[in-house]
């Protein structure tokens, strides 16, 4: 296995006061309350977070599709699902019927109005949990009984350690074949890392097929991919898997007929 990485970047102003606020976001986001200073020029990011209650990724995209389709996200946003364990439940929220679910994150930089919570509340019929990490680090939330499934994306959402990006700066301008260089020079994507055996290099092929999930891990955006016929690679992540795979990961859904054998 072999990982290209893009030189570092200077972080922005906002980025660094997203990382310092994230330090605390287990015990910030546990003890809900009220900002008193709420002005947009001082938002450095909003995170929102909503537990969708569904139970696989595809149902959750074919929602996601319409809502960025009907509205549109803010620039520069990402957009992420978050695989919710029962183990990540409240014991009251799992006598009622509550199970693992796929949850949903929307990180934008500055302001997120309240148009952008309210489609994303009515996308899936659920409640929203809204973040701000303002420009003195304070962070604020938008209610005060938020589903553990809400809690769980916008953490990792703010920490970024983890999540599944379905939408990040760049996804969208890239053509079907571009190179590994290209995607860490035009993309949020901080890492491609090849799986199975397979080495990448920045002038290696990647074929988009219009759908490359990379996962947040350790505070890098990371693209894992393997080897496909004609010698191009794509992204582990298969955008029509079958049903039980579909069901029970959104990170391992590929099939083997794309792998690259190690001896190869």
């Amino acid at each position: 296995m072999t990982t290209t990485t893009r030189a570092a970047r200077p972080a922005s102003p906002a980025r660094v006061a997203g990382r310092a606020a994230a330090s605390g976001v287990l015990a910030v986001t546990a003890a809900v309350g009220a900002c008193p200073d709420q002005r947009p020029d001082r938002v450095e990011r909003t995170v929102l977070g909503v537990a969708t209650g569904h139970r696989d990724t595809s149902t959750v995209e074919e929602v996601l599709d319409d809502l960025i389709a009907a509205a549109g996200p803010p620039p520069g946003a990402v957009l992420c699902t978050h695989l919710v364990r029962f183990t990540d439940l409240r014991p009251e929220e799992i006598a009622a019927g509550e199970g693992p679910q796929v949850a949903v994150s929307l990180d934008v930089p500055g302001p997120a109005g309240a148009a952008t919570a309210a489609a994303v509340a009515a996308a899936f019929d659920r409640t929203v949990l809204q973040v701000l990490l303002l420009a003195d680090d304070a962070v604020t939330v938008s209610t005060t009984d938020a589903p553990s499934a809400a809690r769980l994306a916008v953490t990792e959402a703010l920490t970024r350690t983890g999540g599944r990006a379905v939408l990040f700066p760049g996804s969208t301008r890239l053509p079907g074949r571009v190179t590994v260089a290209e995607v860490l020079d035009r993309t949020a994507i901080d890492t491609i890392r090849g799986v199975g055996g397979v080495t990448v290099a920045g002038a290696d092929t990647i074929w988009t097929r219009n759908f490359l999930r990379p996962v947040y891990a350790h505070g890098q955006l990371v693209l894992e991919v393997q080897a496909a016929a004609g010698g191009v690679l794509v992204g582990f992540e298969d955008p029509a898997p079958t049903a039980c795979c579909a069901a029970h990961s959104p990170r391992r859904p590929a099939g083997p007929h794309l792998r690259r054998r190690v001896s190869d």
